[in-house]
């Protein structure tokens, strides 16, 4: 917590006390699709990548910056819908943006996409031999 670290320049949004950091994200490569309404009213959709994905939320790799606060819709090309969430952060990060989003929904309301993606994490027991 505290202050970003010296290369996080961009707009954040302060953790709520007991969030914790990661909350078990787990890498999860794929193009995504985002979708929102600027301040304006402008109806905006790119195309990025996801970064990994968790319970709770996602990180995201963006060609333009998105405000804290706005409302996203994510789509997963391979998964499906994912869901909306709120952006958290948005960090210049060389010529894109890693930005963090917090989902709307917890986690047993999930999108079919999203609910696919956390059924497969489950982690494997081991096969003896």
């Amino acid at each position: 917590m505290g202050q970003p670290r010296q290369h996080e320049v961009g707009m954040k949004i302060q953790r709520k006390a007991g969030m914790r950091a990661t909350d078990d994200r787990r890498q999860f490569q794929g193009d995504a699709q985002l979708s929102w309404q600027t301040r304006s009213g402008e109806g905006k959709v790119v195309r990025a990548k996801f970064l990994d994905l968790s319970l709770q939320g996602a990180g995201i790799e963006c060609p333009e910056p998105i405000e804290p606060r706005t409302i996203v819709y994510l789509q997963a090309q391979a998964y499906g819908a994912i869901g909306n969430a709120s952006v958290r952060y948005c960090i210049r990060a060389g010529l894109k943006f890693r930005i963090g989003v917090l989902f709307s929904s917890p986690a047993k309301w999930a999108d079919s996409a999203r609910q696919k993606y956390l059924d497969q994490r489950e982690p494997q027991e081991p096969s003896g031999g």
